[in-house]
Parts: structure tokens; sequence; C-alpha cells
């Protein structure tokens, strides 16, 4: 049995356009798509708001929808808006005057005629002489509420790096902590420029996906800087796309660039082994195929330099320097060529006997 719009307790609107469409309590029966209402505003005050659809279930967080949009009330909540940037601009004059650096966010008034001011500040200021000023100029209560730099960047919105409505002011309600850390393992440039959102601190969404990331890098087990075996052998890990699984390297031998998956190389701990910055060939846990193992060995054979011939020495052959040299050139002087000459084996005279000379 399908539910009457009467018997729904909420419904969705927006409050400008292009936002995303919020959910209001309402227990009234439900206005008419395309109708204007007065809902509360985070952080209090009121604005109107068109009617977009209605909801089967009531959100126990959702604002509150005060009433619809007639004559009368927007004639109020414009002469209420006038008011409220009236004050505004009575604070910023006098904290300049006073010197306080405070940077004011918003303004609202309450229904029991008490001004709320909301602002940031990096240091602690004395803000004691700009609520007496107030009580002078306009004779109503003023409260000063000072905000975190998340919270001041919610409630003044504005676009983000990505082009969309920044989260804090749409649909965060809980801000995270983000860190350098995430940034670093998802291979974001760690500029300021880069990490910074509107409010001057880390961005939020920077923790989004911080787990995937996490666990992604456990599987690769693969950082920026590491030496690793790859198919071209030692190589240092340049770049790392986590998502994709690819690994880019730099060759230690001529530093040449090389894309491989992950599964492709393997992490070398401890560094390189010594002699051996040209090796370090590594094809994944299977091996290369038949084809390409036998080209890289032809490769590998005719890049290696052919090592000279090594000649025997004259004292390895057991023979003096002088001999070696005397026998090198005797075959040239000698008329015939090639032929060794023969030694004279020269005789022993006797000594005559002295017998024969008597």
């Amino acid at each position: 049995m399908s539910q009457t719009p009467e018997e729904m307790n909420s419904f969705e609107a927006v409050t400008r356009a292009g936002a995303l469409p919020k959910p209001y309590r309402w227990d009234r029966p439900l206005p008419e798509v395309g109708a204007q209402v007065i809902v509360e505003r985070p952080g209090g005050g009121e604005e109107v708001a068109v009617v977009t659809g209605h909801q089967p279930r009531q959100a126990a967080d959702a604002p509150q929808a005060l009433a619809l949009a007639t004559p009368d009330r927007l004639e109020l909540l414009e002469r209420r808006q006038q008011f409220e940037a009236k004050a505004f601009g009575f604070a910023r004059q006098r904290a300049r005057a006073r010197r306080l650096k405070l940077k004011f966010v918003r303004c609202t008034i309450s229904n029991d005629r008490k001004i709320r001011l909301y602002y940031a500040s990096d240091n602690t200021e004395d803000v004691r002489d700009l609520m007496r000023d107030f009580a002078v100029e306009f004779g109503v209560e003023v409260e000063l509420v000072q905000l975190a730099p998340r919270e001041a960047a919610g409630q003044l919105g504005g676009l983000g790096p990505c082009g969309r409505p920044t989260c804090c002011s749409t649909f965060l309600k809980v801000f995270p902590n983000p860190t350098t850390k995430m940034a670093k393992d998802q291979g974001i440039s760690l500029t300021p420029q880069k990490l910074s959102g509107r409010c001057g601190k880390l961005k939020c969404c920077l923790a989004y996906e911080a787990d995937t990331y996490r666990e992604y890098l456990e599987e690769v087990a693969l950082r920026v800087g590491h030496t690793v075996r790859s198919p071209k052998g030692y190589a240092k890990v340049i770049d790392l796309n986590v998502l994709q699984r690819r690994v880019r390297v730099s060759t230690l031998a001529n530093r040449e660039l090389a894309s491989f998956q992950a599964d492709e190389v393997e992490r070398v701990k401890g560094g390189v082994p010594q002699g051996d910055e040209r090796g370090g060939f590594y094809h994944g846990p299977d091996g290369p195929p038949a084809r390409q193992r036998s080209g890289q060995r032809e490769e590998r054979s005719a890049a290696r330099p052919a090592r000279p011939r090594r000649e025997r020495s004259a004292q390895g052959s057991g023979r003096s320097k002088d001999t070696a040299a005397r026998q090198s050139k005797e075959p040239q002087e000698s008329g015939s060529e090639g032929k060794r000459p023969r030694r004279r084996r020269r005789r022993r005279r006797k000594p005559k006997s002295g017998g024969q000379d008597g």
C-alpha cells in the first residue's frame, strides 16, 4: 500500500542554486514540490529553501522547517537579514579600530533578540571591549563564538580545487585528521598549494581513500627509492602508480627509464652486490619465455667484450730476457729465415807435455 504525502513527515529542499538537497523535519502536511519554506540555518538563523521532493522517513538529526514562506514572513526575514549585515559591518569596523586580529564569518540574530557573532583567529584575543561596544550601539546582548579553521571554512562555503562545493559546507559533519603521510602514499606532491584547502589546513579528502591506498601498498611492498631487480637489470624506483600497480624505474647501469608491472620486479635488500652492477635481470616468478630467454642470452654474449689473448712471457718459460731477445734477433740476421743456427762447440786444446820439449 502506497503512502500519501500527508503521512510523510520530512522533505528535501535546497537553499541555493547548485546546492545538494538536504532533508528537513516537518510536523504538518507536506508542502508541494517547488514551494518556498523558512528553515533553520546550520549554526543559527533562518533562510529560505525550495522543496525538491518528499521522504518517507524522518531524519532524526535533520534541521527543522519552521513555516511556509508567506509575504509577511519573507518581509520579516528580510529585515532581520539587513540587521545582521549592519551588525556584521559594525563588528569588523570596531575590531579594526581596536587592532584585534579577528576574521568574522557570520552574524545571526536569535528569536530572543540576541546577536551571535562567529569568528576565527589564530590567537586568543580579548573581546570584552568589543562586546561592550555592541551593547552601547545596539542595546542588546552579544555572544562571540570562536571557530576552528575548518569550521570557519564550512560556514563560508565556496568551491574546492576539484571544482565542486567544499565538503565541509555540504555533507561533512565530523572532520577527519589528514596527515602528510596519506598524501605521500597517494603520490600527491607535498607542496602546500597542492595539500591545503580553503581553510589553510590539509584537505579533508586526503583521508577518504587512505585505507585503500594503504592496503594496495602492503600488497605491492614497494616504495619510491627502493632498489629492485627488473627485466633490464638492477634499477631504482622513481615513480609508483598504486592503483594500476605499475612502477617506473631508472636502471643503474645506463640510467635508462622503463615501466613495469609490480610483479615483474623484485626488491633488493641490502644493496647491489659489489661487482654485479650490470646484472640483476629478473622476469617475475615464472621467468621469461623460451624465445626471450635465448634472445637475451645472445644479446648478453654479444655485448660481452672479448678478452685479449695472453702471451707467454719469457719468465714463465724459464729463460732469461736476454736469451729470449737474442733468439728473436738471430733468425733475422741469418741467411735462411726460420732456421735456427747451429751452435759450434768449442774444443779445448790439450796442453803440450814438458818431456817433448826437452
